[in-house]
């Protein structure tokens, strides 16, 4: 996932499936979803690609959740959303703010 700097301005990624992702400067769908606080769909051939915003205890949006999950025959981008939303509040259940976050 992706962490939203100080002022806002170039997040960059503080986890990843791939270890020479992190640190990088978060691509630009993360970006727009930390700063609009709105969920982003995407697809590839076999899989569903879903952004969401993580929000701090305050509610305001502090890091971007990539969830990449397997594709199914009638998959639509809300139940897709439906699926990845229980990892976000999963995370969100385990920090108050962005400095529990990264530590």
């Amino acid at each position: 996932f992706a962490i939203n700097s100080p002022g806002g301005e170039n997040p960059q990624l503080v986890a990843s499936s791939e270890a020479t992702e992190i640190g990088r400067p978060a691509p630009p769908e993360v970006r727009d979803v930390l700063a609009r606080s709105i969920p982003y769909h995407g697809k590839d051939r076999d899989n569903v690609i879903i952004t969401l915003p993580l929000r701090d205890r305050n509610g305001d949006t502090v890091a971007a959740l990539k969830v990449v999950m397997k594709s199914f025959p009638g998959q639509t981008e809300r139940n897709a959303l439906a699926r990845a939303l229980p990892f976000a509040k999963r995370i969100e259940s385990r920090f108050q703010s962005l400095k529990d976050l990264v530590e």
